[in-house]
């Protein structure tokens, strides 16, 4: 099993503000398995050995000033697997992004959204089904004595074919 190393690189504090950037890299992982396989149906059977490889990395950069805040996200894993009695050799890289935001405006208004972007590429994967783009978009408006009710609005899955709009009026339980 891997284990993780975080590397504080960057914090900023000052003015009620705060920011941080980390770097997450986690140890390489390795694993052999070994199997006997008798396909052949003989009196010896083959000996099967699989090595496996998989590195990870983590990048993260957050920032939360008095209005709001940002966190953007990558993410990088990579995958390889040799088998030595077949010759075969399999690799899977994949990447992904994201980004959360969030702003207070005045007068209870809240404007969020959230964005990630995946690709994948390797051995045996097509080539149309290794791109993923999601977006969803929300604003609320927050009103009455003590901003007791809610009127939200939330875009889901905003890219896609089956786009959603979901509008809600919540009365808060303090």
């Amino acid at each position: 099993m891997a284990t993780g190393i975080c590397v504080p690189v960057f914090v900023i504090r000052s003015d009620g503000r705060s920011g941080s950037i980390s770097l997450l890299a986690q140890e390489p992982a390795f694993a052999q398995s070994v199997a006997l396989v008798n396909e052949g149906k003989s009196e010896e059977p083959d000996r099967s050995v699989t090595h496996n490889t998989s590195y990870n990395a983590n990048l993260r950069l957050g920032y939360q000033p008095k209005w709001g805040g940002f966190d953007l996200q990558g993410d990088w894993r990579y995958r390889h697997a040799t088998n030595q009695l077949r010759s075969t050799s399999n690799y899977t890289r994949s990447y992904n992004f994201s980004l959360n935001t969030y702003a207070e405006l005045p007068l209870g208004f809240l404007v969020k959204s959230d964005a990630a972007y995946s690709f994948r590429n390797g051995t045996n994967i097509k080539k149309a089904k290794t791109i993923k783009w999601f977006w969803n978009l929300g604003a609320s408006w927050r009103f009455l004595k003590k901003k007791q009710a809610e009127l939200s609005l939330y875009w889901s899955d905003i890219l896609s074919d089956k786009k959603k709009t979901i509008i809600a009026m919540l009365r808060r339980q303090d």
